[in-house]
Formats: structure tokens, C-alpha cells, sequence
């Protein structure tokens, strides 16, 4: 297991280890198609957007390749994925210059409230630190109160937002300065005014 930076019990799960791997990884389907279930209930007008619309399809699996400065990450407790999410270059307005994006934070519904969410979490912020990455970005929709408690829990900066259409959204930042720190890495130097 990597090294953490947060101050939470271990989640009492046998064998959890780390894999990075690809959106095509076969034990990252049912994640995948629970976390778009999870969207359809949450905000119904994404259950009829034609398949190609869908928040599931809205990055190609090569954001969240190595080659483009991402990570696709699982969580397996004896094989089977118990959590994942996944990190990519963003250039979204709102996020601080050199920040990756978190997204695709899921943990599978059998062992919600064991405190996996928090370890994922950690573990995608060591790989954006890793990668030379100095923040996190990352948002969430309206109807996601669990997920605005674990950022705000786990240090994330929170404003209010709202895309272009007007439909209001919840936009986080995090420094990665912490991160870089405890795992040895170099600290991107701040501008000088």
C-alpha cells in the first residue's frame, strides 16, 4: 500500500491493494456501469441522453492514459474492484494552472461508509503528486451531498459553480505542496511577482 497523508483507520478489508490499469480493464465494468446508474437515478434527463452523451462517455479512455497525463486506479479487495477513480490533464477554466482532474471517485455500494473513499482518494492525490502535478481539481453535481462532505472532510477548497447552461454544480481544489513533501518529490516553485 502507498503512503498516506490523511488520519483515517485502515478500511477492515482483506487484501486491498492498488491497480493502475485502463478503462477497458474488465473488473472495472460493473464500476463503470454502476457509477453511470448512480448519474441516471441522481439526474434523470442523463438517462435519456443518447448513449454517446452520457457523463460516463464524456472523456475518451486516453485522458486517463499515462501518456496523457492520467491514471486510471482500482481498489481490489481478493480481486474484485471495491473502489476506483481516475486522474487526468485538465484545462478547465476554474482549476489552478498544472492541476489534474479527479474523476470517476466511486466505491462500490456493498462497502460504502468503511472509509475506502478516503484511501482512493489519498492514493489518487500521491499519483497526481507523483506525476508532477501541484493541485487537484475536481467537481461534483448538486445532488451529491455524501461526496461535497468527503472533499470538504479531506481538505478540498469548495465554491459554487454552474456550467454554461446554467445547471449549478460544486468545484473543488487542493494544493498538492503536502504530498510532494512527504513523498520526496521536488516542490514546483511559485511564481515571483
Amino acid at each position: 500500500m502507498a503512503q498516506y497523508l490523511i488520519d483515517a483507520p485502515a478500511p477492515p478489508l482483506p487484501n486491498l491493494e492498488f491497480v493502475y490499469t485502463g478503462m477497458d480493464d474488465p473488473r472495472a465494468a460493473f464500476m463503470l456501469a454502476d457509477l453511470q446508474g448512480e448519474y441516471d437515478r441522481l439526474y434523470p434527463s442523463q438517462a435519456r441522453a443518447a448513449e454517446e452523451d452520457k457523463e460516463i462517455n464524456s472523456y475518451p479512455a486516453s485522458a486517463f492514459s499515462p501518456e496523457e497525463g492520467g491514471a486510471f486506479l482500482l481498489v481490489l479487495s481478493g480481486g474484485e474492484a471495491v473502489a476506483g477513480g481516475a486522474l487526468m490533464r485538465t484545462h478547465d477554466s476554474l482549476a489552478l494552472e498544472n492541476s489534474a482532474e479527479f474523476k470517476r471517485i466511486w466505491t462500490h455500494p456493498k462497502f460504502r461508509g468503511l472509509g475506502l473513499s478516503k484511501y482512493l482518494l489519498a492514493e489518487l492525490e500521491n499519483q497526481a503528486a507523483r506525476m508532477g502535478y501541484d493541485h487537484v481539481f475536481l467537481t461534483t453535481g448538486p445532488k451529491q451531498p455524501v461526496a461535497v462532505a468527503l472533499y470538504r472532510a479531506t481538505g478540498y477548497a469548495h465554491r459554487q459553480a454552474e456550467t454554461p447552461a446554467g445547471f449549478p454544480f460544486h468545484a473543488f481544489q487542493k494544493p498538492l505542496s503536502e504530498h510532494r513533501r512527504a513523498l520526496n518529490l521536488e516542490l514546483t516553485p511559485e511564481p515571483q511577482e
